[in-house]
């Protein structure tokens, strides 16, 4: 089996779930058992983790490390990112005290991501490409989703930012037009399903908190 055939039967596997993260694992532990590659299968927090042996046990000592749960990863990372700006924006200091007031009247956030190219490179796609441009819309519609839906549980029990309601049509409507924008990514640009799918979820969630 080829690198291009794994990766194909790898992203067969929808590990937005569990049971998808199950079993992608052991189809990954039975690959490595058909070319005789020791494994041993453990769980973490319910979730299994594959330690593979291979070579002399005097030999270096080479440690290859790869999620198999990178969609609910991200979700996770943006939920602890997004988390930590709401607690920092309100005592921290600013340059001006107009940027101070304005900042805690409207408490911007801001997420990011980088090593995009390094990415779609290890997965053989073209920077200037549609499925490279897919790919992009996707984790970014994620990202972004998924940050307004953390932002809205943070105000559902604290309460939303100072302006809020001077506008509220406005920001509601903005935001039904990113969830309305995910649906535009044309699926066949994203060979991720997953991530494509929960990139739409987080969005259609986001929405319904406001």
């Amino acid at each position: 089996m080829d690198e291009a055939v794994l990766t194909e039967r790898l992203m067969a596997y929808d590990t937005s779930t569990p049971e998808g993260i199950r079993a992608g694992a052991e189809f990954v532990k039975a690959w490595f058992e058909a070319r005789e590659v020791d494994v041993r299968h453990i769980d973490h927090h319910g979730l299994p983790v594959l330690i593979a042996e291979s070579g002399p046990a005097d030999g270096p000592v080479v440690i290859l490390h790869g999620h198999i749960d990178v969609v609910p990863a991200f979700e996770h990372a943006t939920d602890i990112v997004l988390l930590a700006q709401e607690i920092v924006v309100g005592p921290s200091s600013y340059p001006t005290e107009e940027i101070g007031v304005n900042a805690r009247a409207f408490r911007q956030l801001g997420l990011g991501y980088t090593n995009l190219g390094a990415f779609l490179m290890s997965n053989g796609v073209p920077y200037d490409s549609d499925p490279g441009r897919g790919t992009a819309a996707a984790i970014t519609a994620l990202m972004t989703g998924r940050g307004y839906r953390q932002s809205a549980q943070v105000a559902a029990a604290l309460g939303p930012y100072e302006h809020y309601g001077v506008n509220r049509d406005a920001h509601n409507n903005v935001m039904r037009m990113h969830r309305d924008a995910s649906y535009v990514i044309p699926d066949s640009t994203c060979s991720d399903t997953a991530l494509l799918e929960a990139a739409r979820t987080s969005w259609n969630e986001a929405v319904a908190l406001v």
